[in-house]
């Protein structure tokens, strides 16, 4: 029978091993665009300026930087305040030791590039697409938007689009369809057979029928999307992991055309997205 150091060893072994395929997953969905997404392709390319790299016996970090270009712009000063913030607490909580009970602990990593989807006269919109290890089976990305408004340098939230509450509700129905269309495909439960698969299906259904309710909190994270007039095609919503589905599945981002929400959208903003001349009411 083994001893007790023995399995323990088997175990860390094992949690090392998943919190390294899943920084990998997540550095492979980054590199190669394997997003769960349904957005034109009509932004203009990642582009990266400084990497800052930092670590220690206990954590290491990676952030790469837009170019200096759109550090220089508005939403500049909010990216360099918000990554100072993100250093600071990561290293403030990491481990001050590399061992636990006699046993090597895995350093924490933290990665953080950033995403220019939009950069119009009218829109700068950029993602900071983040990963952290702090232990545990796997660790976890997680999202920050900078959208302004160019004519006024002001950074816009979900409520600038939409005062109402009641104005996601078309948002909602759009993203829960998409959602369901494409995860229920991905996962083979588009066509359930058998009783578990019925059950299963059912299940994710759920999962998404609750992630995806017209509540702020769930379309929080998203991302402007440009046409070729400079005027935004629509609205990119980012839902992160156990969202909407479970780890494995992955980020989802789903495109969701002016023309759905256009008669919720803010009046103000109306003549800044490509809409259909009935639908820019002003």
């Amino acid at each position: 029978m083994p001893d007790s150091l023995t399995c323990k060893t088997v175990v860390e072994t094992y949690r090392l091993t998943i919190a390294a395929l899943a920084a990998i997953l997540f550095l492979l969905q980054a590199c190669v665009g394997g997003r769960n997404e349904a957005t034109p392709d009509t932004g203009p390319p990642t582009d990266q300026g400084i990497v800052e790299r930092d670590s220690t016996a206990t954590y290491a970090y990676t952030i790469e930087y837009p170019a200096a270009s759109w550090m220089q712009s508005v939403a500049g000063e909010a990216i360099r305040a918000w990554t100072a913030e993100r250093k600071r607490a990561f290293a403030a909580e990491a481990p001050d030791s590399t061992s636990m009970d006699g046993m090597p602990i895995r350093p924490w990593e933290m990665f953080i590039r950033f995403r220019t989807a939009m950069g119009t006269d009218v829109f700068t919109s950029i993602l900071a697409e983040g990963y952290e290890y702090t232990g545990g089976a796997h660790g976890m990305p997680y999202y920050e938007a900078f959208n302004f408004d160019m004519a006024t340098g002001r950074r816009l939230t979900l409520a600038d689009f939409f005062p109402d509450s009641t104005a996601l509700q078309p948002i909602s129905a759009y993203v829960r369809e998409d959602l369901s269309t494409r995860l229920m495909d991905a996962m083979g439960l588009d066509t359930p057979q058998s009783e578990a698969e019925q059950e299963a299906q059912a299940r994710q259904e759920e999962w998404i029928a609750e992630g995806t309710t017209p509540e702020r909190a769930n379309f929080e994270t998203f991302f402007l999307v440009p046409s070729e007039n400079g005027r935004a095609a629509g609205i990119t919503f980012v839902l992160s992991p156990y969202q909407v589905a479970p780890y494995a599945a992955g980020t989802q981002e789903v495109f969701v055309p002016a023309s759905v929400f256009a008669e919720s959208l803010n009046p103000a903003y109306r003549n800044r997205f490509n809409l259909s001349p009935s639908q820019d009411i002003r």
